[in-house]
């Protein structure tokens, strides 16, 4: 599983109209956006799209947090780690 872009992903507002990148601390360089859709039926609010920003960003921690599970089995502290992250997408 090491084959995706290292580092701390972060969504950040790109404007002020629902758009964001996803990066890893360098803004010019965003490795992923999302934005609202309004041709898409039904449409894709900006609310969405910051959702959607903020649980790709959490992908990496997820994915790590997911092959701790595997290999060491369900605990205490997985469980309030999986908590945080959730907290972390509206």
């Amino acid at each position: 599983m090491s084959q995706y872009t290292k580092g701390n992903w972060q969504a950040e507002a790109v404007g002020n109209e629902g758009k964001y990148c996803i990066h890893t601390g360098d803004v010019s360089l965003p490795f992923a956006h999302t934005f609202p859709n309004r041709y898409r039926r039904p449409q894709l609010s900006s609310e969405e799209a910051e959702a959607n920003a903020h649980l790709i960003a959490a992908a990496p921690r997820m994915a790590q947090l997911l092959e701790r599970l595997v290999n060491d089995g369900w605990n205490a502290n997985i469980s309030e780690e999986a908590k945080e992250i959730l907290n972390t997408i509206p």
